[in-house]
């Protein structure tokens, strides 16, 4: 099946369809969006825990699941899931990768598919949240879906100016102070959300080539939807 591993990997980290821009005048950045892609710009990796939950009509339950995660940029991830089960994506700047030991099976697709993928994007600042999104801060009355909130973090919902997005709205909570995003949320036309909640987080510290690189373990079945010869 084409791609198919790389479009695993993007479920792990977004959901979501393509939806058409706002349009007419809008307001300026929240000072704080621009603080926080300010901090962006001068990030080159970021490392720490998360909790990525997601919440769809088309499941009919919620699936919560949470590991460790590094990305370096500009294109360089690994996602290490322990819970519920063990799963590893990784992106080593060519190919995405998705292993499930407990299958044997590791699957590989064009780490050009994941590298746009909506989480990853707006945590690298791949996606300019001061030129690519509206911005506004939503009431408390709004936010009772994604309780708990991290503690000292601010909501800012982000609506996206581009038609070529794969979400609807973004919700994050940054930590003002820090300028971390701790929580992180992402809704679909349909209502379905993928929340990841963060902690722990490392900024701008020095992480090895060895942490994305991938070769799958003898005996492993390897299904291949690259594009073009691996």
């Amino acid at each position: 099946m084409p791609a198919r591993a790389a479009t695993v990997v993007c479920s792990l980290l977004f959901v979501g369809v393509v939806l058409t821009s706002a349009r007419g005048a809008e307001p300026a950045p929240d000072p704080l969006v621009t603080k926080l892609q300010d901090r962006l710009d001068h990030l080159t990796s970021l490392q720490g825990e998360f909790v990525q939950t997601l919440s769809s009509s088309g499941l009919g339950r919620t699936r919560t699941e949470s590991g460790r995660f590094w990305i370096r940029k500009p294109n360089l991830m690994r996602w290490e899931y322990t819970s519920p089960e063990k799963k590893l994506a990784v992106v080593d700047g060519t190919h995405a990768w998705l292993y499930l030991p407990e299958e044997r099976e590791a699957q590989r697709g064009p780490a050009s598919e994941v590298e746009q993928a909506g989480a990853t994007s707006l945590l690298t600042g791949r996606l300019r949240l001061d030129r690519d999104f509206t911005s506004r801060r939503p009431g408390p009355d709004e936010l009772a879906a994604d309780l708990p909130l991290p503690t000292r973090t601010v909501m800012i919902e982000l609506t996206p100016r581009r038609g070529d997005l794969e979400f609807q709205k973004a919700l994050v909570a940054v930590e003002p102070d820090r300028l971390e995003i701790r929580k992180l949320v992402l809704v679909d036309p349909l209502g379905d959300r993928m929340s990841f909640t963060f902690s722990g987080l490392e900024q701008n510290q020095p992480l090895p080539d060895s942490l994305f690189r991938f070769d799958p373990p003898p005996g492993v079945h390897v299904e291949d939807g690259s594009d073009g010869p691996g």
